[in-house]
């Protein structure tokens, strides 16, 4: 970590002066720079896509715990908390739950899902979509054993 602040700022700073003050040594920083990235770092990065492509492709909702077994689907081996670290860096935060009503300031526009709606159509036809695009087919279901209404029925059918 104190490395990589280094890194990025010795074009602002003189490197031996931020060594001294973080209080490592100078040649550490050089063999550092030179030495190749680690296995854990390699694999982090491959994971840390998949996490990313998992959170996106759930309209960003889903939490670490769906995240992960949305890895783990995928045949990638790691632990909850890896996947609760990977999305800290990335800065991936499912949307909280809203609580209470929303306050009715008198518009007609409709107000949901973080959208705005000209007309009751509109956010009819929204709804319709993810319930039967995602919330049915794909979205993990703590309750379900974490999986999708569609795959639940047909493991209970087999």
């Amino acid at each position: 970590m104190k490395f990589g602040f280094v890194a990025k700022h010795r074009g602002a700073w003189p490197v031996n002066l931020m060594c001294e003050a973080l209080g490592v040594s100078r040649g550490g920083f050089y063999a550092w720079l030179t030495r190749p990235r680690s296995r854990r770092s390699l694999s982090d990065e491959v994971l840390g896509a998949q996490v990313h492509q998992s959170f996106v492709r759930s309209d960003r909702t889903y939490g670490a715990r769906r995240v992960w077994h949305d890895v783990l689907e995928q045949g990638q081996a790691c632990g909850l908390h890896r996947i609760e670290r990977l999305m800290r860096e990335q800065a991936l935060r499912a949307r909280p739950r809203r609580r209470g009503l929303p306050k009715d300031r008198g518009a007609r526009s409709a107000v949901a899902d973080r959208k705005v709606y000209r007309t009751r159509g509109q956010a009819r036809s929204d709804v319709f979509d993810y319930i039967e695009r995602f919330y049915n087919p794909t979205r993990r279901h703590s309750t379900l054993g974490y999986l999708s209404p569609v795959q639940f029925e047909q493991a209970q059918k087999a």
